[in-house]
C-alpha cells in the first residue's frame, strides 16, 4: 500500500523548488531550464525507517541533444524520448556539499520547512554546479571519468563527440571500445549492442 505521507513529502519539495523556478512536466521529473538544450535535474531518493523518510537528493543536468540523438541510435525502437525523464549526467547532493547528510521528514511533523530545507541546498550547491557544467565539453569530461563503469558513459562520449563535430574522433573511439570489448569472451551482449550503436552512429557520419 503506498504511504500518502510521502506523496506529501514529495509535494513539500516539489512546491518549495518551485520558488525557485523548477518546474515538473510530469510526475517525478524536476526541471530547471539552464540553455535551450540542457536542463538542470533533481531526483529525490528515497528510504524509510520506521516512521522516518529519508531524502537523499541526486542533482544532474538533461541535454535534449545528447538524449535525442542517444534515444534515435537505440537498438529498441519503442523506446520514447521524453524530455527530463532521465538525467544525462548526475552526482549525489553529498558530494557537493559534504555537511549535508540527506534530508529526515518524520510522519508526525509537518513536511514544508525540511522541505524548504532541501530545495534551499540544491540552490546553493547544486545548481551552481549544473551551470558550471551545463555545456558540451564539460559533459564529456564528466563521461570520462566514468567511461569504465560503462552504465551508457561510452555511447554518450560518443555521441558528443559527434555532436562537436570531431567525427575522426568518434570512428576512433568507436573501433577502440569495440576492439576492448572483443577481449572480454563472456560480454557477448556489450559487444552486441555495441555494434548495433555504432553501426547506427557511423551512418550518421558524414561521407568523406
Amino acid at each position: 500500500m503506498k504511504n500518502k505521507f510521502i506523496d506529501e513529502v514529495e509535494l513539500a519539495c516539489n512546491l518549495a523548488l518551485s520558488a525557485y523556478d523548477f518546474h515538473f512536466p510530469r510526475s517525478g521529473t524536476r526541471l530547471i531550464s539552464i540553455s535551450t538544450d540542457i536542463d538542470g535535474w533533481v531526483g529525490l531518493n528515497r528510504s524509510k525507517t520506521g516512521n522516518t523518510w529519508r531524502i537523499n537528493p541526486f542533482v544532474g543536468l538533461h541535454c535534449v541533444s545528447i538524449e535525442r540523438l542517444w534515444y534515435e541510435l537505440a537498438s529498441h525502437p519503442k523506446l520514447k524520448y521524453l524530455r527530463g525523464q532521465t538525467a544525462t549526467a548526475s552526482l549525489h547532493l553529498g558530494a557537493l556539499a559534504p555537511n549535508i547528510d540527506g534530508f529526515s521528514f518524520e510522519q508526525s511533523q509537518p513536511p514544508e520547512s525540511e522541505g524548504r530545507r532541501l530545495a534551499e541546498a540544491i540552490i546553493e550547491f547544486g545548481v551552481p554546479w549544473m551551470r558550471e557544467n551545463a555545456n558540451l565539453e564539460a559533459l564529456l569530461s564528466l563521461f570520462r571519468r566514468k567511461e569504465e563503469m560503462l552504465g551508457g558513459y561510452p555511447e554518450r562520449i560518443a555521441v558528443v563527440l559527434f555532436l562537436l563535430g570531431r567525427f575522426n574522433e568518434v570512428s576512433d573511439y568507436l573501433d577502440s571500445r569495440l576492439h576492448m570489448y572483443a577481449q572480454k569472451p563472456t560480454w557477448g551482449e556489450v559487444q552486441e549492442s555495441w555494434q548495433q550503436f555504432s553501426t547506427a552512429l557511423r551512418n550518421r557520419l558524414p561521407h568523406r
